[in-house]
């Protein structure tokens, strides 16, 4: 067993001479469970995921009422992991993560005309050979066109943006929130928002309080400024995946 949510879980799997991580999703509605299918069916075996640092899917199946998804196998496991076993990642390590982050952002928003809606620390696998992919395409949400929006609530709640919690309508830009808030959580190795006050209170501190930042006497000016981009209250205010790969951090 490689990992355990609230939703199900993930095993380590075998194919002939491939590693796979299979993972099984419980979803007791008829109709969400028919449409997360098809929204993962139409992933699998696409060629582009892989070299646009989106995990590889091999193959989707409902079994007793569940979903599993055959994918390909991170050996390090996942950011979350990673921050739990060794704490804050230093700059330049964080900077590679975000240059292969992006990428995948960009390919995801701009050739899939896709949000991803569930972009966390739990939700980036890494390897031993320094690669950095996004996965869990559970809450993927496909739109018409470069302009669409969505108006669905699904997610991991501490990591949605101030337009999806009003419960409005949101976009690419609910993406680059929630890696706002896996950039500074990654580098100083915690959840920005106190999480003793539970779901509620953070929820109220996304909206009416000011946004995390990374303190300036700890960290370089570019960093702290690329968080800051990521996190401004107004989705119209934020970069692009295209925009933030030219940051000036990216850059160095």
């Amino acid at each position: 067993l490689l990992g355990r949510g609230a939703s199900g879980y993930v095993r380590r799997a075998r194919l002939c001479d491939k590693l796979l991580a299979v993972k099984r999703i419980a979803i007791s509605d008829d109709e969400r469970r028919r449409q997360t299918f098809n929204e993962i069916s139409t992933l699998v075996g696409c060629t582009d995921l892989s070299a646009a640092n989106l995990i590889t899917c091999y193959g989707v199946r409902c079994i007793e009422g569940n979903i599993e998804i055959a994918m390909e196998y991170m050996d390090l496991g996942s950011l979350g992991d990673l921050l739990r076993r060794h704490g804050p990642l230093p700059e330049e390590a964080l900077g590679s993560l975000l240059d292969q982050t992006l990428a995948a952002l960009h390919h995801l928003h701009k050739e899939k005309h896709a949000v991803h809606r569930d972009l966390k620390p739990q939700n980036l696998l890494l390897s031993s050979s320094g690669k950095c992919k996004l996965s869990d395409f559970g809450c993927v949400a496909e739109l018409q066109d470069s302009f669409g929006k969505c108006g669905t609530f699904v997610g991991t709640v501490p990591y949605m943006s101030p337009e999806r919690i009003h419960g409005g309508e949101y976009s690419y830009a609910s993406d680059i929130w929630s890696l706002g808030l896996t950039i500074v959580e990654a580098a100083l190795g915690h959840f920005p928002y106190a999480r003793c006050n539970g779901y509620w209170g953070i929820l109220q501190a996304v909206l009416h309080e000011s946004s995390p930042t990374l303190p300036a006497d700890r960290f370089s000016p570019e960093i702290v400024d690329l968080a800051a981009q990521c996190l401004q209250k107004a989705a119209v205010d934020r970069p692009t995946a295209r925009e933030l790969q030219a940051h000036p951090f990216l850059e160095r």
